[in-house]
């Protein structure tokens, strides 16, 4: 451990001409770059955020389908850091895979003759992360289920 420290740690020089900026906001402006560079590496993303392959062949339908890409970034950037002030850290990808899982099922109960079946609807079974984002995000309020959704299996 101390070989790395005495190698490795306190190595990186950083160059600026941001002659105004502080000491510390030249280091959070690098440390900021890994975080563009995550989000270039989203865009690249085929299940979720991806631009290629667009199916589109006219200008239009193609400045559209770019829009609704960088849209959906946008707001999965806020959603992750509306939880990330909550105190749920989460990736994009796991984030949107955790919600889109996240599923509600109706039940229907024949009844007698011409009556029509009595409807029931209950959370299919969620992990740990997903109770955690149905309670921070108020998930509840779309449901039909009259039950705690906590206490679903």
């Amino acid at each position: 451990m101390q070989e790395l420290v005495d190698c490795h740690f306190g190595r990186t020089l950083l160059f600026t001409n941001r002659h105004d900026w502080s000491n510390a906001k030249i280091i959070l402006g690098y440390h900021g770059q890994s975080e563009v560079e995550r989000y270039f590496q989203d865009s690249k993303d085929p299940e979720h955020f991806s631009f290629q392959p667009p199916y589109h062949w006219t200008d239009q339908k193609l400045h559209v389908h770019a829009f609704y890409c960088n849209l959906s970034m946008l707001l999965t950037g806020l959603l992750r850091r509306r939880l990330a002030l909550k105190g749920l850290l989460l990736p994009p990808d796991v984030l949107l895979k955790k919600l889109n899982d996240l599923q509600e099922a109706t039940l229907l109960y024949p009844q007698e003759k011409a009556a029509p079946p009595q409807l029931s609807y209950c959370l299919v079974r969620q992990d740990r992360i997903q109770k955690q984002l149905f309670k921070l995000l108020n998930l509840s309020q779309y449901t039909k289920t009259k039950e705690n959704p906590s206490k679903s299996t």
